[in-house]
């Protein structure tokens, strides 16, 4: 499929017909991308009763069908553990843990079948909290169709893996399904939560090779608990060469590839500052080992040369220099200005070591849920801690090896990237004296990292964190790790991080800093710059010092000059809205202020006064009311504005924006008559748009209505009907005055 277009699906009814209680519609259905046909396909539906759905027969088997279901395990091959061959560098893989709908192959003859080319069969246990379960249907969970479908592809992908058919083909992947080839399937079943196993076969009936590369053909059958509920016929594979995802990510080359935070969501959910988004330390790791072949037992000296930071797509390229048992394998990220490097390390393959004692869990606070307190700024897709313990110099967590929502890769990096999870990464003077209390410290070096085993991917794994030093100085703290699945280590490591200047943003409590930098919510007190009474001040020295995280600065203000911060702030506290919303927050923005230079400090003072500006509004009520001289009406309004209106704050200015093209009702609670005049005037004159105040009936025979009357009757005045009376104790009377609103509300 291109990468961008317009995506067209017709679908046209064909037939509609009742048997035995059961609606059956027919359909033909196209899809095209930009006119280009994708895919055809004519299809029959079912509407069942609930007796047919509870009783559930499946379709007829074979004695080949049975024969594959029943036959003799010849082995499991248990793809939840990642085996080698499945997700290698060089190779098509399999889908990544959220799609993989198979656990485990146990059944692979590559001589069975009819035609001798091969038979297969593989398992998958059914989990009654599968996201697939959630979402599809509504009060009704059922596997999805589709997701039977993929499980019979996969079953005939690894058949071509274990058969080597993508030996020789040039960076070689899957094409999902064998183009301009008919294929047919059957349902007659449901997989459902209380279900125990699913079951794919499958026999080959075809292989060979066309202008696209290496092919199989196959009939396969899904069985859920014994009973066939599901047949593909001439469903068909075929490995190609070309650009893919490799280890979930966008392929271009065998070497490079891209990262898009718009396509690769789960970056969005790594933003060390919460504003813009940030390759982690361990998707580097991981993407340095992903770039060699064999089994990687070990990577030293991973430097990380600066932040990898996205504001769109980025291209990434590893390259590989060999040295024996030891590959030297640099990342290099393309800039506006061509190509950086930005980490490097040695990377060992060969064979695993026998694995170290794990060390003991430590005693101390129970952590709770830092993600929740804002302690850690990881999204959904990173968040795996299930809890632990913070001890005196250590930490002992327990994460999940088959959470969040980040590429698997070839080292699990979300799992590794969750050992860090336990670190007080802002508050590491409680492991040591040393380390000053206004330092924040962020990964930046790995002197080790070894691996005594196939990478987990599911179930619970404990990470023991231990205090080990500095490298050369305070600002470079030092960490061991473990990393345990049951009682044997699968990764043992030494961390380096780098400490930097919290800043005053920095030092505000997790909670209110993430709604300040996150949310862009207002929080009291929580500034850039320093406030003294009257005034505020700010530095450019100050807002660079501040900016170690690209884009964190713009990401929060919209700019990064330092007088149009320091307004931004003074008026922003002054007024309870954050300092990101204020021009479109602010339009009427009184009083005004004065800005001065005091050496190298931008000075923001409040003008005296409190006068409101009416001149925004004057524009559209003149023509309005039609009177663009000026006159006793509008001396009047103004007047009134003056005396009881200090200033307008707009608290949700983005929802406010769209009410210059739409309908809309403003609830108020009016304590005295004269808001009734107020609020219409100034909503009329932000909005652009006609407001009608609607009040009390009796208001018409008091000053309200006897002066709109007397205003009105002035000659080519236009009354805009910005009042409107309803006499509560005739209910029925709203009908009316909401059909007179008809003409405006269109």
């Amino acid at each position: 499929l291109p990468d961008h277009g317009t995506l067209l699906t017709k679908v046209k009814s064909t037939k509609t017909s009742s048997v035995a209680s059961m609606i059956i519609v027919g359909f033909e259905v196209e899809c095209s991308i930009d006119g280009v046909l994708v895919y055809s396909l004519d299809t029959v539906f079912g509407f069942f009763p609930e007796a047919a759905l509870a009783n559930q027969v499946g379709l007829p088997i074979t004695d080949a069908d049975r024969a594959v279901f029943e036959a003799p395990s010849t082995g499991d091959i248990d793809l939840t553990t990642r085996p080698s061959g499945y997700w290698e560098p060089g190779r098509p893989t399999l889908a990544e843990p959220m799609l993989l709908m198979l656990d485990r192959i146990n059944y692979f003859d590559p001589t069975g079948g009819e035609a001798g080319l091969g038979t297969a069969r593989g398992e998958k246990d059914v989990n009654p909290g599968e996201w697939f379960f959630k979402a599809h249907f509504f009060q009704d969970p059922v596997q999805p169709g589709s997701l039977g479908i993929e499980a019979m592809i996969q079953l005939l992908q690894a058949y071509m893996l274990e058969t080597g058919m993508c030996e020789g083909v040039e960076a070689p992947r899957f094409e999902p399904l064998e183009l301009d080839r008919p294929m047919s399937w059957k349902y007659r079943g449901q997989v459902v939560p209380t279900n125990r196993t699913v079951t794919c076969t499958l026999e080959v009936t075809e292989r060979g090779q066309n202008e696209r590369g290496p092919f199989a053909v196959c009939s396969a059958s899904l069985w859920v608990d014994g009973l066939r509920i599901y047949s593909a016929a001439d469903l068909g594979m075929c490995i190609v060469s070309g650009a893919a995802r490799k280890h979930g990510i966008e392929a271009v080359t065998k070497d490079s590839f891209v990262l898009d935070p718009d396509v690769d969501t789960w970056l969005a959910d790594h933003c060390p500052t919460w504003n813009r988004p940030a390759l982690p330390m361990m998707s580097i790791v991981d993407l340095l080992a992903s770039a060699v072949e064999g089994t990687v037992t070990a990577l030293r000296d991973v430097q990380v040369k600066g932040w990898v930071d996205f504001k769109g797509p980025r291209t990434l390229r590893t390259q590989v220099e060999p040295r024996g048992q030891e590959h030297v394998v640099t990342l290099f990220a393309s800039t506006d200005d061509g190509e950086v490097r930005v980490a490097s390390a040695r990377v060992s393959t060969g064979v695993y070591a026998d694995p170290p004692k794990a060390l003991a869990p430590v005693d101390g606070e129970d952590l709770g849920d830092p993600y929740e307190r804002g302690e850690l700024f990881h999204g959904p897709a990173f968040q795996i801690l299930i809890g632990g313990r913070r001890g005196k110099d250590g930490a002992s967590i327990t994460l999940d090896a088959g959470g969040g929502a980040v590429p698997l890769g070839r080292l699990n990096p979300v799992l590794l990237d969750g050992a860090l999870h336990g670190l007080p990464h802002d508050r590491l003077h409680v492991w040591s004296d040393k380390i000053p209390q206004d330092r924040v410290a962020y990964p930046a070096r790995i002197s080790e990292l070894v691996f005594f085993g196939s990478t987990p991917t599911h179930g619970p794994v404990r990470c023991e964190m231990r205090f080990d030093g500095f490298i050369s100085a305070p600002d470079l703290p030092a960490f061991r790790f473990q990393l345990i699945c049951g009682d044997r280590v699968w990764a043992a490591g030494r961390l380096v991080e780098a400490c930097f200047p919290k800043g005053r943003l920095g030092q505000v409590p997790a909670a209110q800093r993430r709604a300040f930098l996150r949310d862009q919510a207002f929080v009291l007190g929580v500034t850039l710059s320093r406030r003294n009474g009257g005034e505020t001040r700010l530095s450019q020295a100050e807002l660079e010092a501040t900016d170690w995280m690209p884009g964190t600065i713009e990401g929060i203000y919209n700019t990064r000059d330092a007088e149009a911060i320091a307004v931004a702030e003074h008026v922003g506290q002054r007024e309870g809205i954050h300092p990101r919303h204020l021009p479109d927050a602010l339009p009427l923005n009184h009083p005004a202020v004065t800005v001065a230079r005091d050496g190298q400090d931008v000075v923001v003072r409040d003008e005296p006064g409190h006068l409101l500006d009416p001149t925004p509004l004057r524009a559209f009520w003149s023509e309005r009311i039609g009177q663009s001289e000026p006159w006793l009406g509008r001396d009047l309004w103004e007047g009134l504005m003056r005396r009881f209106v200090r200033r307008v704050v707009i608290e949700d200015p983005m929802s406010f924006a769209t009410l210059t093209d739409r309908s809309a009702v403003f609830m108020g609670n009016h304590q005295v008559q004269v808001e009734s005049l107020l609020i219409t005037t100034i909503l009329g004159g932000l909005t652009g748009r006609p407001v009608a105040a609607l009040a009390h009936a009796k208001h018409e025979q008091r000053w309200i209505g006897w002066i709109l009357r007397l205003l009105f009757s002035r000659p080519k005045t236009t009354d805009p009907g910005s009042v409107l009376y309803f006499d509560q104790s005739r209910p029925e009377s709203m009908g009316q005055i909401l059909e007179g609103l008809r003409p405006d509300l269109a």
